[in-house]
């Protein structure tokens, strides 16, 4: 069955129940009801989130009052537009590409990862705006915005603008969110005669059910 075949591979079982002590490059799965089975590794392949046109999606929690009374609710959240990218420097920029070797048989001698030395603190951080856009948030905390959220000191206020404007509210009712970011490049079905699917996720899609 699919948990022997997991195991087999070298994935551990961890039980919902209990406390998870877990270890980077490790993997594992749970069971539950005996009849779902979630397998998941501790890592990721960073280097596909760089240089894409990046948005958010997520829930987010509002805070409404009507009639005197205070009621919070749950909306669901995505930004259609690309907003945000996360940049890599040019490789022939990359001081750790050895010179002596043409860059294509650098990138292929290199681990999946090791090509960019990914530091996931620093270097995964996304570009929102520019400087200019620090202005705009200025104004922001002149009108009370940044004061009267919660979320003042870990998100920009231009952020939950844009958030607030897709939600049809006002920034100071978002409470808190759990966003994710996520590419806009949409699927589309190509080739000359149109028989490819070009899209992302498609190996994560398709072959987990071939795989379990």
């Amino acid at each position: 069955d699919a948990k022997k075949r997991l195991q087999k591979v070298g994935y551990e079982q961890v039980v919902e129940r209990e406390d998870w002590k877990l270890e980077a490059g490790k993997r594992y799965f749970l069971t539950r009801n005996h009849s779902t089975i979630v397998a998941f590794a501790i890592g990721g392949l960073w280097h596909t989130w760089f240089d894409r046109d990046l948005t958010v999606a997520g829930r987010v929690m509002i805070r409404e009052e009507k009639g005197g009374s205070v009621s919070y609710s749950h909306r669901l959240v995505r930004i259609e537009e690309p907003i945000m990218c996360v940049p890599t420097l040019a490789i022939h920029l990359d001081s750790i590409v050895d010179r002596n070797y043409f860059v294509i048989a650098c990138l292929v001698s290199r681990g999946v990862n090791d090509g960019f030395k990914v530091n996931t603190q620093s270097h995964l951080l996304p570009v929102l705006a520019t400087s200019v856009k620090v202005e705009l948030n200025k104004e922001f905390a002149e009108n009370g915005l940044v004061e009267k959220t919660t979320n003042k000191s870990r998100h920009h206020a231009f952020l939950l603008q844009m958030i607030a404007n897709k939600l049809g509210c006002q920034p100071d009712q978002i409470c808190d969110f759990e966003l994710q970011a996520c590419d806009t490049q949409p699927s589309v079905v190509a080739g000359a005669a149109k028989e490819f699917i070009f899209s992302g996720r498609l190996d994560n899609l398709c072959m987990l059910f071939c795989s379990l």
